[in-house]
């Protein structure tokens, strides 16, 4: 795995200034540049081996509102031991930090090793989304004695408890869920969604759950990349624009792109015959396009798990043109939302007091910035008039016809 050091974390300062934005050049996409007066805290490597300290001292700095994550900042790594991970989980910070998804994190203790991620973007929560209805769709086509065996879960972490990985946990984005009998629940297939983390850490998950869960019959992974790489500018002005390209994705905001163009990867892991874990399907489709192919999705063999009520296969791939679908009815509007996101902290996004009820995916390539100081100057020659008429009396109309 990579070392901390390659991974530090850069969260984001609150209440920072803007300033002017500044352009982007064709492998770079931009938003808006932070820093943490607690940064210094997160980065040189401890000289001792095990760094509970340091996961404290981040919770707490987290909390306390010294540092924040965002849906774009790279996961941190620390080596921690199983009773320093069992003390952890016992820290009222860190628990804060799970239960309002500050952070998310995942213990190895088979390497003695703690990921610290940020919380999901919207563009990741609309991919679970999208699968939740694909698996709901899938149990309302199923005999009702097939259907009530499938539910679809989140937020549940799930625990291993034998060999090297003893204490290892991990909270799956979505896991489907098979129901044997009454009280006899078993996870039967894991989708993992990476974006910020790297493809290499996003398959050693498919293993680490293989290997650990005999229930679990399938693992799939999606990982989503954006191009340019995602880069961040100082500041920008108040007349920048944003505007989307149809084709690509991307967004811009002025001259720089905040989102850039987006590519998902489909990767589908199952046991072979010797129990091995291995990659059997692999697809790849950029915004806009369709995989050449159907995408494996849930399989339920005969006989799974010692149960008569599977008396076929159940087999639920997803069509080619149903991708279409994801594309335009899902992820347009959240990919506007991470790109607000993005600019957020520079000032444009929304005035105080005031959201923007008009978003660009509904008026083309307006300007949210322009409207916002329409806005802006309503409210100021509202109040201009108002101090006007109470300096001249006119304002008291009422107490006047009273006399």
């Amino acid at each position: 795995m990579n070392s901390r050091s390659n991974n530090a974390l850069k969260p984001s300062a609150p209440g920072q200034a803007p300033g002017s934005l500044s352009s982007s050049d064709s492998n770079t996409s931009c938003a808006p540049q932070s820093s943490s007066p607690q940064q210094s805290n997160l980065q040189p490597l401890p000289t001792h081996s095990d760094q509970l300290q340091e996961v404290l001292k981040l919770a707490e700095d987290v909390v306390s509102h010294k540092l924040r994550f965002t849906p774009d900042d790279e996961p941190i790594k620390f080596t921690i031991s199983r009773e320093s991970w069992l003390k952890l989980q016992e820290d009222s910070n860190f628990d804060l930090c799970i239960e309002r998804k500050l952070f998310r994190d995942f213990f190895d203790s088979s390497l003695s090793l703690i990921t610290i991620m940020s919380p999901p973007s919207y563009r990741h929560q609309t991919v679970l989304k999208f699968l939740t209805q694909l698996a709901g769709d899938t149990r309302s086509n199923l005999i009702s004695t097939l259907a009530s065996k499938i539910s679809v879960k989140q937020g549940s972490a799930i625990r291993m408890v034998t060999g090297d990985y003893v204490s290892a946990q991990k909270i799956p984005d979505l896991f489907i869920r098979w129901r044997k009998s009454m009280g006899d629940n078993r996870i039967h297939t894991i989708i993992e969604v990476g974006q910020t983390q790297s493809l290499s850490d996003l398959r050693r998950l498919a293993p680490f759950y293989l290997n650990n869960n005999a229930d679990i019959q399938r693992v799939i992974l999606i990982k989503m990349t954006e191009t340019p790489t995602f880069k961040s500018p100082v500041s920008t002005e108040v007349s920048q624009e944003f505007r989307r390209d149809e084709t690509t994705g991307v967004i811009w905001c002025g001259t720089a792109k905040v989102i850039g163009t987006p590519k998902i990867l489909w990767e589908v892991w199952e046991r072979d015959t010797t129990g091995v874990p291995e990659s059997i399907f692999q697809e790849t489709f950029a915004f806009g396009e369709i995989p050449s192919r159907n995408l494996p999705f849930l399989k339920i063999s005969k006989g799974t798990y010692g149960d008569t009520a599977i008396r076929r296969e159940i087999d639920i791939s997803i069509k080619p043109q149903k991708m279409k679908e994801f594309w335009t009815n899902y992820w347009v509007d959240e990919s506007w939302e991470d790109a607000y996101e993005r600019v957020y902290p520079l000032g444009i996004r929304r005035v105080k007091g005031a959201d923007m009820s008009i978003q660009p995916s509904r008026v083309g390539s307006g300007s949210l910035c322009k409207q916002a100081a329409i806005v802006i100057a309503i409210a100021v020659a509202i109040i201009a008039i108002a101090v006007v008429l109470e300096r001249f009396g006119v304002g008291s109309l009422d107490e006047e016809s009273e006399g």
